[in-house]
């Protein structure tokens, strides 16, 4: 565990539950306070009520995806730092893709560096 991590708190955005309670379980062991949301919509409401440093979102979403959210985080009073996610291959050649791209699947020790920021 990364002590840096202790004052991160990282809102993990994913539709697929089984991803979002891996990720939530693992960055929780690493002394993150982890937030989840399972759509944009839940994820903004989350935003609203609480202090988010991360974004964490999966780019490809139904209804809204996840670089609709990243847009609209960065509209907030006090916008967290945004990293997107995907596991489709074709989201990885975008090159039009203002936030940070990580490739499922990760290694946990490389998305713990992303989400602190080294």
């Amino acid at each position: 565990m990364l002590d840096a991590s202790l004052d991160h708190t990282v809102l993990v955005v994913d539709d697929e539950p089984t991803v979002l309670h891996l990720l939530t379980r693992v960055l929780t062991a690493e002394g993150f306070r982890v937030l989840s949301a399972e759509s944009a919509r839940e994820a903004l409401d989350v935003m609203a009520r609480e202090s988010v440093e991360v974004l964490l979102t999966d780019l490809v979403m139904p209804e809204t995806d996840g670089e609709v959210l990243a847009n609209l985080a960065e509209h907030l009073p006090h916008p967290p730092r945004i990293l997107l996610m995907s596991g489709f291959a074709e989201a990885h050649q975008r090159e039009d893709l203002r936030w940070p791209l990580i490739k499922k699947p990760f290694d946990i020790d490389s998305l713990v560096r992303a989400l602190l920021g080294s």
